[in-house]
């Protein structure tokens, strides 16, 4: 049962699993995760992975590169809203990414 969480660090049964998620969840300003999930999900479809994994061999350096790119938007006066969540992905998939070969 608890095979279904497994792979997000998870170790209890499903119903727990989805408790501790939504309660996470809660913690983030309504409808960001949405828009950073749609984000890894292009993401993912372009590099033909999971939206969770870190397709192409990126390293953290150049996740965290990545999201310096976007979030300097904010000086040319550029930042969007698109910049935002590409460079929160980023950032999560440095997260990721982090510890690993």
């Amino acid at each position: 049962m608890a095979a279904c969480w497994r792979d997000y660090g998870c170790d209890v049964g499903c119903d727990a699993a989805r408790d501790r998620l939504l309660d996470a969840a809660r913690c983030f300003p309504p409808g960001t995760i949405e828009l950073v999930a749609a984000v890894l999900r292009d993401g993912a479809a372009a590099k033909g992975c999971e939206p969770w994994q870190s397709g192409g061999g990126q390293t953290v350096a150049d996740h965290v590169q990545h999201a310096f790119d976007h979030v300097f938007a904010l000086w040319d006066g550029t930042f969007s809203t698109e910049d935002a969540t590409h460079a929160i992905a980023r950032l999560l998939l440095a997260l990721s990414t982090a510890g690993k070969p």
